[in-house]
């Protein structure tokens, strides 16, 4: 077992938390920790299917950095919302001779090849956040995340629970997996009418006019489930532009979400704890480098769903405003 100081631990955050920044489509940066006399560091490469404006995948990374500092890692940060470019960035990441790997397998089938190629290298892969049905079958050693079709199924049951009859699930990245799952698992808790809808990427206006006018046709809706808290955010001015009555829930927090849960606007979130999955994902692989330790025994290591709603908000609301929770 890995022993930390509460002080370690919250300067260890501090200085990734310092280090973070959101960069653009397909960037690529490097958080390098303190010299360790003279010694090589190994270098882990972060991959992800980030898109522009998510700020989900701050936390994320802000995890892995602050995994990065305490083990003297180097870590190498990469993301592209197109999984041909992200398959592109594993293979780069290949060529580099990274020392490990952490990926998201949002689209598992287009990051197969790239990623048997870094397991044949001989280099140890670790999937974060997404793929918990695909990591096995390709050679990967670990998972750390969610299992989104458990957490959508606990959606519906609380949906259910409320008195809940027709609910909406805002899918903000066709194709994703793991974004499929959720509204799949909503779908198998809640007894109710459960629709899907599709907008493209996570700008606000977009996703805004997309809700509005999906309220406008069916005005019998009273939830809406989004995905990922840039979303949400979006959702009470649907809302209030369609009249409608509905009511919002979300996947993810960030300090805005947290800001709203407290104000009302937002009933509940689900929370898969986005900084744990970098730090899980990153440290897993420092204990493979030092002492060839694998977490899990074969199966994922989950890393949620838990609520956030009005009995707990204010207790992860500073946590939030820190850029952690």
């Amino acid at each position: 077992m890995v022993r930390m100081s509460f002080a370690y631990i919250l300067s260890a955050l501090m200085i990734a938390v310092a280090a973070c920044s959101g960069g653009e489509r397909g960037a690529t940066t490097a958080t390098s920790s303190a010299q360790n006399g003279g010694a090589p560091r190994a270098t882990v490469a972060l991959i992800t299917h980030q898109a522009p404006g998510d700020t989900f995948w701050d936390l994320v990374r802000r995890g892995a950095e602050a995994a990065a500092a305490k083990d003297d890692v180097e870590l190498q940060y990469s993301h592209d919302p197109d999984a041909a470019a992200q398959a592109n960035l594993v293979r780069s990441a290949v060529s580099g001779k990274v020392a490990g790997i952490a990926v998201t397998l949002a689209v598992p089938a287009v990051m197969a090849p790239a990623v048997q190629a870094a397991v044949a290298a001989g280099i140890p892969v670790m999937a974060v956040n997404s793929g918990i049905t695909d990591w096995k079958a390709l050679g990967v050693m670990g998972y750390f995340g969610q299992d989104e079709m458990i957490a959508g199924q606990a959606a519906g049951e609380r949906f259910l629970r409320e008195g809940a009859q027709n609910a909406l699930c805002v899918i903000h990245e066709p194709g994703h997996v793991g974004l499929e799952a959720r509204c799949d698992g909503l779908a198998r808790g809640f007894k109710g009418q459960a629709q899907k809808l599709y907008v493209d990427g996570v700008d606000k206006a977009t996703v805004k006019r997309a809700v509005i006018a999906k309220l406008q046709q069916d005005f019998s809706i009273d939830r809406i489930l989004t995905l990922g808290a840039p979303m949400a955010l979006a959702a009470p001015e649907a809302v209030a532009e369609a009249n409608s009555y509905a009511r919002i829930a979300t996947f993810d927090t960030n300090a805005g979400v947290v800001d709203a849960i407290k104000n009302g606007m937002i009933e509940w979130a689900i929370d898969q704890q986005p900084f744990l999955q970098g730090f899980l994902a990153v440290e897993s692989l420092w204990l493979y480098f030092t002492n060839k330790n694998v977490i899990g025994g074969g199966q994922p290591t989950l890393t949620g769903p838990s609520f956030v709603d009005e009995t707990n908000i204010h207790s992860v609301a500073d946590l939030a405003e820190a850029g952690t929770r």
